[in-house]
């Protein structure tokens, strides 16, 4: 039964008709999205202040109208944690802004805007051969209307309008804009907006639930309309975070919602706001970070240009993208603490610095990440490097015109790349060595 409903599913998301270059008003969308509107409500258990209202846009214009709304992050802090990104192993230093551009744009063909009041559609969404199909085309969007009650592209909507019920509620991004942060906060939500679409599209069968009771494949549902399109251009590591957000996000939110309703999924997102607390339900919340309590040099001359924090899963996406070991990046990031990833550029222009400090819940663990970063390190060159400075637990190379030194002071590793014309001068002055006290006579 499950396998003949995605095989529906997926052939009438792909009979679905090529995008028109019109715009034009159409009421049956105004409809549809009420329709929807009305069982989003009962199956999340919220109520609209207003049922979006309805605008049909062409796709260039939808997408210039999604980039052209604020972000959480402004262009240049972008750019600048695109920079030390890159130092660090990323490669493309577009990663950040790609990753920002590809969250707000979510499911391709739907969106609302900020204010949850107006869903933005695509011509090609919703088109009239749905409910009149053309003679030889009618299998597959009838066949899903008679078995779900639900047109093929019902469940984009129902997720779009899961998001509306969220900002209309006031519910934005956190105030900790770190990749970290949002990569959790995007989890939660594109897994809650999932959930919903995935309980809307079989709720007229009764199977919402039981559905539910086994994996679902999000790749196989609506013909992937319910995943960011791929994009083979995308830099290291958008697909991968993105797949965390998405996918990762989907399972913890079923999972959650299985221990407790949506009750417990909102008790899930309030207090697990990084990455780790997403990726290990099993493990409890440890107590708030204290705003300040990092010390940082900052060189003379120079001022942050943004400060980031990766988290657990930017630590796997790093690791495992730069060694092409998907395992060892997992191995790498458990036991993961608390990062601060510093840009430092010079007030006056020239070339910039990435420091980055994490801790983690033991030595071993610290040690573990040290020896994986090492490998990332190595694998950027055609050969292993080898170290210009090495003692126990810190060395340092010199790669590709950058200096690159790793320090680990028991559960904390250091990071530091710099290019080799300034990395000196950027190095924290040596603390003075004091005499020891004659003892008291």
């Amino acid at each position: 039964m499950t396998a003949f409903l995605l095989a529906v599913l997926l052939a009438a998301a792909e009979a679905s008709p090529p995008p028109s270059p019109e715009a034009a008003a159409d009421p049956d969308l105004e409809e549809e999205v009420a329709s929807v509107a009305r069982r989003v409500e009962i199956l999340r258990g919220l109520r609209f202040r207003q049922v979006p209202s309805t605008l049909r846009l062409p796709e260039d214009a939808h997408r210039a109208r999604l980039l052209a709304e604020a972000g959480p992050i402004p262009e240049e802090r972008l750019a600048a944690r695109g920079r030390a990104w890159a130092d660090l192993g990323f490669g493309d230093p577009r990663g950040p802004a790609e990753l920002d551009a590809r969250l707000r744009r979510d499911l391709e063909g739907v969106s609302v805007d900020p204010s949850g009041r107006t869903l933005r559609a695509e011509p090609w969404v919703l088109p009239e051969e749905d409910l009149t199909p053309k003679p030889g085309e009618e299998a597959a969007a009838s066949t899903l209307l008679l078995t779900t009650g639900v047109r093929p592209d019902g469940p984009p909507l129902a997720h779009a309008l899961t998001h509306a019920l969220e900002r209309q509620a006031g519910e934005g991004a956190p105030s900790d804009d770190s990749t970290d942060a949002l990569l959790a906060a995007r989890a939660w939500s594109e897994g809650e907006a999932n959930l919903v679409a995935i309980r809307y599209l079989f709720e007229a069968m009764g199977l919402e639930d039981e559905i539910l009771a086994h994996r679902v494949d999000l790749g196989e549902i609506a013909g992937g309309r319910l995943l960011p399109a791929a994009s083979a251009s995308a830099p290291v590591p958008v697909p991968a975070l993105l797949s965390f957000v998405y996918e990762d996000g989907f399972a913890q939110a079923v999972d959650w919602h299985r221990r407790g309703g949506f009750r417990a999924l909102a008790t899930a997102m309030g207090t697990r706001r990084t990455t780790r607390d997403v990726m290990h339900p099993e493990r409890s919340v440890p107590p708030p970070r204290i705003a300040g309590e990092q010390v940082r040099f900052v060189p003379s001359g120079f001022r942050i240009a943004d400060e980031d924090r990766l988290g657990e899963q930017g630590i796997v996406a790093l690791v495992s993208a730069g060694t092409g070991k998907d395992n060892l990046g997992l191995l790498a990031g458990d036991g993961w603490s608390w990062d601060t990833l510093l840009r430092l550029e010079p007030e006056k222009g020239g070339p910039g610095a990435t420091s980055w400090r994490t801790e983690w819940k033991d030595a071993s663990e610290a040690a573990e990440f040290a020896d994986a970063y090492r490998r990332v390190v190595d694998a950027r060159e055609a050969s292993p490097l080898t170290p210009v400075e090495a003692a126990p637990g810190r060395w340092v190379l010199r790669t590709g015109g950058r200096v690159v030194r790793v320090e680990q002071q028991g559960t904390a590793v250091w990071v530091f790349v710099a290019p080799e014309a300034v990395d000196a001068a950027l190095q924290p002055p040596a603390k003075p060595k004091t005499e020891p006290k004659p003892p008291r006579r």
